[in-house]
């Protein structure tokens, strides 16, 4: 049996690809390179389908960051381990792994396949195990040859999927589902049994349907956002389904901690208060803390008596179980290596687990570099902004003494995440999973949140005038309708102080469109009944501020606490009513100007000096061009 040390020596490594020998096989698909790669990618799912064993893995931290896997499986009553090398892939043309085996009939396994397209637009696929075998290679041969036909009749049962799905031109349903047909009964009988919790027949039956075709490994982590993707559903109606789904019983609910290098869940808890902030990822080396809006996601998985789940594991390093990495590459110590990337337009990184800093960079739709040198020392110093074209050439020297890893991140993975941040700022959340918080002493960072506080203004003279009973009344009709309003765009009521109140979005473009549509109700309001009854006139005070803060347990609710909370407050007390006043910080964010159109509104900027932060603070006041409207 070889070391871990021996399995990643360079020398040795070589010495045997000398001496492997390569059984390979083609076949040509009708679908473009991209639509094959989340099947060819997924080679966990790959295997499992193709009658592979189930396979034990374990990781070995290593000092520089990142770790060596271990698989330990039986395959024909023999048993099997092997050390194997990280995937390298560059999607959607090319992935390969090297195994070096300590235990079974072969030293070394290395599996690749490649895509290209081809001039009809579809694709040749080809697949390769090169292998040094222990035994005289014929006697292997029929054993490797079965499993390139099963891999190429998994491939080709997946794309026929595809197939159907655009003949039917309907959606494409994931590779890796079953036949529904086979489980018609008991979707339709979930279907029926949801009944009372959604009207939207679609969202239903492709929930439904999926729960009981999809694999055990995908049902047990159900992400919403990811499904209404999948299935062109409303996102946030997906999400609301979940969660009242699972009041209802048919869903748990899943806290999971992910690790920000491989994205994999390294803690699963069933309520926020059992949540551990410092987490360690085995596969990648690295201890981690929790942030709130990053890398904390809500999930969900049924309950038993819905789906049972019994989930194996086929591979080790399925380039499908990071699928925010579209490229991967070893380089040994010393080594340069260069690449050809096509990558379509968005926000990237370069990386190594063994090096502080990343690279961050932007594909633009035109124009940019063509070429790009990259070094990976112990310390990167990145280089802003940096700009490539779609095409480009990447060079790469790996000038220490260890083993490294690159890996090409797409930023753009948190899209389908509903994170923790997100989910606890919605009024549904709020009023269905008011029991979930955090553990006292447990303070969470949020990165981005945008606060909202707003406040009746002469509400002390309405009392002392009209009454309690009749202010009390007025104050909950204008609770309920900022209530509903701010449930509307995404938004959470956090908590209210006597007639003021606390609200929190995660999008700031939501949290404006919301406030201006709360005025704009109000005004209405008091243009229906302010003008006999002036006495019930609702005039609004409102601030809006956006920035870092700490989520905490305050009096058994989840709360927020920080200087940005605190300068929203005092923001809002620059309001006079009918208006809506903003940070500068707000102002800037993307998305916020082309929200207040000049013939519109009317935008003053101004200076003061708030309560408790020091200097000057430019604020910008938002108000009405047209008065009539009040």
């Amino acid at each position: 049996m070889i070391s871990a040390s021996t399995a990643r020596s360079e020398t040795y490594l070589q010495a045997l690809r000398k001496r492997r020998k390569t059984l390979s096989a083609r076949m040509s698909f009708e679908h473009a390179p991209d639509l094959l790669w989340p099947i060819i990618s997924n080679t966990d799912q790959v295997n499992a389908a193709a009658g592979m064993p189930a396979v034990t893995i374990l990781t070995r931290a290593l000092p520089q960051g990142g770790s060596e896997l271990s698989v330990e499986t039986t395959d024909l009553g023999l048993p099997l381990r092997y050390e194997e090398l990280p995937y390298e892939w560059s999607a959607p043309h090319f992935l390969r792994v090297e195994r070096i085996y300590t235990q079974g009939p072969a030293l070394y396994i290395c599996f690749e396949v490649q895509l290209t397209p081809t001039a009809n637009g579809g694709s040749e696929v080809l697949v390769q195990i090169q292998i040094v075998p222990k035994l005289p290679l014929f006697l292997l041969q029929p054993k490797l040859k079965g499993v390139l036909k099963s891999i190429l009749k998994v491939y080709e049962q997946a794309a026929q999927r595809l197939r159907v799905a655009q003949a039917r031109r309907a959606r494409p349903e994931l590779p890796f589902l079953t036949d529904p047909s086979k489980k018609a009964t008991e979707i339709q009988a979930l279907i029926t049994s949801w009944a009372a919790l959604s009207d939207d027949q679609d969202l239903l039956t492709c929930i439904a349907t999926y729960i009981y075709t999809a694999p055990p490994q995908f049902v047990q982590k159900l992400r919403p956002f990811e499904l209404a993707q999948s299935y062109t559903l409303d996102p946030h109606k997906t999400l609301v389904f979940f969660l009242e789904a699972t009041v209802a019983g048919f869903f748990n609910m899943s806290w999971d901690l992910l690790c920000p290098s491989c994205l994999g869940s390294k803690s699963r808890e069933s309520h926020l208060k059992d949540i551990n902030p410092e987490v360690h990822c085995d596969a990648c080396g690295i201890d981690f803390g929790v942030r709130f809006d990053e890398n904390f996601e809500l999930t969900f998985y049924p309950v038993p008596t819905v789906r049972a789940l019994n989930v194996f594991d086929f591979c080790a390093g399925s380039p499908a179980n990071t699928a925010h990495l579209l490229g991967q590459h070893n380089l040994w110590p010393g080594q340069s290596r260069e690449f050809k990337l096509e990558l379509p337009p968005g926000l990237y990184r370069f990386r190594s687990l063994s090096m502080k800093n990343s690279q961050y960079f932007e594909v633009l739709p035109e124009g940019g570099k063509t070429q790009w040198q990259l070094d990976l020392p112990e310390e990167l110093s990145p280089v802003r902004p940096l700009e490539l074209a779609r095409s480009f050439q990447l060079q790469v020297q790996n000038p220490r003494e260890i083993f490294q890893t690159l890996q090409i991140e797409n930023l753009a993975w948190r899209a389908n995440r509903v994170t923790a941040a997100y989910v606890t700022n919605l009024q549904v959340f709020r009023n269905l999973f008011s029991s979930e918080v955090l553990r006292p002493g447990v303070n969470l960072e949020v990165s981005n949140l945008s606060i909202m506080f707003t406040d009746l203004k002469d509400s002390t003279a309405m009392y002392e005038m009209q009454g309690d009973a009749f202010a009390f009344n007025l104050v909950q009709e204008h609770f309920d309708i900022m209530t509903a309003l701010i449930a509307e765009y995404a938004g959470g009521i956090v908590k209210t102080i006597g007639d003021a109140v606390m609200a929190v979005f995660s999008d700031p473009v939501q949290a404006l469109t919301c406030a201006i549509c709360i005025q704009e109700e109000f005004q209405q309001w008091n243009r229906e009944w302010g003008k006999d009854s002036p006495d019930k006139k609702v005039i609004l005070k409102m601030g809006l501020h956006h920035g870092p803060s700490i989520a905490l347990n305050l009096n058994e609710r989840l709360d927020y606490f920080g200087t940005t909370i605190n300068k929203a407050a005092r923001i809002q007390g620059e309001s006079i009513g009918d208006d809506i006043v903003i940070s500068q910080d707000f102002l800037a964010l993307p998305g916020i100007q082309p929200l207040l159109p000049e013939s519109y509104f009317e935008i003053t900027p101004f200076e003061k000096n708030l309560k408790g932060l020091s200097g000057q603070t430019l604020l910008y006041r938002i108000e009405w061009r047209e008065k009539a409207q009040r």
